[in-house]
């Protein structure tokens, strides 16, 4: 079923609505031209680079659920909303970036880490987010205000924004030292971190605006897309794990830092399940969140070769895609079928 989506044009004509978008959020405010100026840096250089997938799926799934009545300003709107997700995607990383002390961010140094006015922006980054934050807000009420679709779209932005601060939280609790020493490396916190991290922006939140855009407000129907979009959520939230240890730097565009921050990390959790003797976990205490020794990186990485965490993970990517396709087949949500599938078709074996 992927086949039926042409995901090249799809993006094609996502990125071609950008220009737009851009001039209508930097002439939100006249009297400050020279912040105006500053925004639209912060924009470029946030906004676009990356795979643009949460946006997309906002046009996929209005094209999807409104197959014979499309119209340009629909269509336009829904692009709108994609890229306000990508806007918030952009915020959420500067962030991220700040608190994880990232090198790079899709190939290019992060943004804290960049100079504006001859001086680097460091912590003023912080600030930075928070006007991508609410340039968003003010887009949403300057396209949609007289919408009755707005306090939908509103409501559920604020939501999933609610819900990736307190994944944000669990991410940054669980990567603490804790005593005793990995005892919060389980299989359930990784749950609750992925599910609000990632879950709810990265997936839900682009299905359920395509929706809301579509005056498709009916509860039940949310929940089990939620349901499902959760569990695609937590198989890509996996994937990324897996990828900032053995993926490419040059084709995934940043350099993994999990083993050094500390990250409770589905790899760690699995290497901490396989250990069958005291000096195997003990290498992971020893090693595991320390930044200052490259050589502890090295030394994990070595462990997870011996513990064939590559292989586990290859068994889990195969079980994972059979399970999800069935949750699918299952559900009752037939209007929604093409696109949870033409997305998880999407990520499978990916490599970025």
């Amino acid at each position: 079923m992927s086949s039926e989506v042409d995901w090249s044009l799809l993006k094609d004509e996502f990125l071609a609505a950008w220009p737009r978008i851009r001039r209508t959020v930097c002439s939100m405010d006249d009297r400050l031209t020279n912040i105006m100026d500053y925004l639209e840096g912060i924009l470029e250089y946030n906004v676009l680079g990356g795979k643009h997938t949460r946006g997309m799926l906002v046009v996929l799934a209005y094209k999807l659920i409104n197959r014979d009545h499309i119209t340009p300003e629909g269509l336009y709107e829904s692009q709108m909303l994609g890229w306000c997700i990508e806007m918030f995607q952009a915020y959420v990383l500067i962030l991220d970036d700040i608190m994880d002390n990232s090198l790079t961010r899709r190939g290019k140094p992060c943004w804290y880490r960049c100079q504006r006015f001859g001086a680097p922006i460091g912590n003023a980054a912080i600030n930075d987010a928070l006007m991508l934050e609410h340039s968003i807000y003010w887009l949403m009420r300057h396209v949609f205000g007289d919408s009755p679709n707005y306090k939908y779209i509103l409501d559920e932005f604020l939501e999933c924004t609610l819900q990736t601060t307190k994944g944000q939280a669990l991410d940054s609790i669980y990567s603490l030292p804790s005593d005793p020493p990995l005892s919060t490396f389980t299989m359930a916190n990784y749950d609750k971190i992925v599910i609000h991290k990632t879950g709810y922006y990265s997936f839900y939140l682009p299905i359920s605006l395509g929706l809301h855009h579509s005056s498709i407000h009916d509860k039940e129907l949310h929940g089990v897309a939620m349901e499902i979009l959760l569990e695609i959520g937590r198989y890509f939230q996996i994937q990324d794990d897996y990828l900032d240890v053995y993926g490419d730097p040059d084709v995934t565009g940043k350099i993994g830092t999990d083993i050094e921050d500390n990250k409770c990390s589905w790899l760690v959790i699995k290497a901490i399940e396989q250990c069958d003797d005291t000096h195997q976990l003990s290498t992971i205490r020893d090693h595991y969140g320390r930044p200052e020794s490259p050589q502890s990186v090295e030394i994990i990485k070595q462990l997870y070769d011996k513990l064939n965490i590559k292989n586990i993970y290859e068994e889990f990517e195969k079980s994972s895609y059979d399970k999800l396709i069935s949750m699918i087949n299952d559900a009752n949500v037939n209007s929604l079928k093409n696109i949870f599938i033409a997305i998880v078709d999407k990520l499978f074996n990916r490599c970025k």
